[in-house]
């Protein structure tokens, strides 16, 4: 069980303010959207692979019913890295179908008084979406996303969770209803795209005899893409 997650914190925020300047970078590349880059322009149909990073937030107190059951009072570390390896199918410019695996990271409950870990949580997996897209300009696109994650998700009970001894890890599968909305700058085979989701889980797994909710997760992920050739 881990006591504290200070690198961790350090590198989220990172991440939050590196993906503000990319965002103001994108808005500013938006104004010359319609000057022609290559002949792929948004919405061509065919294959995609990418990569995405960002951002996870588990749900501000996820482990509240948890800690009560305990009897203790914990303050929860909710920020994690998020990273997305993904590909999908473009059918026409409006529609596409996506696939990939997703890791939301881990969020931390500690006991208040103590600084000692109680609970922690980490959710990963596979995912199914469906893109619509609404192409705005030749080379931009807002898109949504509406999915599945079938996710392999892990909760620890530590030594304070169970009145001393070694911890408790169990193990459940869970799937997650996944929405969001993005933006997306076509350059090329090359997009570059901006997203924010959430997986609800809506699903509680028995750890000892203690019920533990699993909880939604947020992803602010920058992410970019590559479009084969037909």
């Amino acid at each position: 069980m881990k006591l504290c997650k200070n690198r961790e914190n350090e590198i989220f925020h990172t991440v939050v303010r590196n993906i503000g300047r990319v965002t103001r970078v994108l808005i500013v590349a938006l104004a010359f959207t319609m000057i022609p880059i290559s002949q792929a322009t948004a919405g061509e149909p065919g294959a995609y692979i990418g990569l995405g990073i960002g951002a996870s937030d588990y749900k501000e107190g996820s482990f509240s019913k948890a800690c009560d059951d305990l009897g203790v009072k914990c303050g929860t570390d909710t920020a994690d890295i998020g990273v997305e390896i993904f590909g999908g199918y473009q059918f026409n410019p409006y529609l596409s179908l996506e696939g990939g695996w997703v890791t939301y990271g881990e969020v931390e409950a500690e006991n208040e008084i103590l600084n000692k870990g109680i609970l922690l949580a980490e959710a990963k997996g596979l995912s199914i979406t469906v893109i619509p897209e609404l192409p705005l300009a030749k080379h931009f696109s807002l898109y949504g996303r509406l999915g599945v994650v079938f996710a392999d998700t892990t909760i620890e009970l530590g030594e304070l969770g169970i009145g001393g001894g070694s911890s408790i890890k169990e193990s459940s599968n869970a799937t997650g209803f996944n929405y969001g909305i993005g933006g997306m700058l076509h350059f090329g085979r090359w997009d570059i795209r901006l997203q924010a989701s959430q997986t609800d889980f809506n699903k509680s797994v028995t750890v000892g005899s203690l019920e533990v909710d699993i909880p939604k997760v947020n992803l602010l992920s920058l992410g970019v893409v590559f479009r084969f050739p037909k």
